[in-house]
C-alpha cells in the first residue's frame, strides 16, 4: 500500500467466491479471499491440521481448497 494509506476496510453486502488480492509492488505477496454467508468457518494450522468444533447438530457439506 502506498505510504499515505496504511489501512483499507471493505464491507461486502453479498457473498463473493475466490477473488485474488495482490501487491502491485511485491509480486510474491498475494492471497485468495472468499466472503461467506455463514458464521461457521475454520482455517488450518501451519502443519496442515484443522479442527471443526462447536457445530450445531445437522448435516453439512465440507469443502476444502488449496492453491497448489
Amino acid at each position: 500500500m502506498p505510504k499515505f494509506r496504511t489501512e483499507v476496510e471493505k464491507t461486502f453486502d453479498k457473498p463473493e467466491f475466490m477473488f485474488a488480492v495482490k501487491c502491485d509492488v511485491h509480486p510474491w505477496m498475494s492471497a485468495w479471499v472468499s466472503v461467506y454467508a455463514t458464521p461457521i468457518l475454520c482455517s488450518h494450522k501451519a502443519d496442515g491440521k484443522l479442527k471443526l468444533k462447536d457445530f450445531p447438530a445437522g448435516t453439512y457439506q465440507i469443502e476444502s481448497w488449496h492453491e497448489n
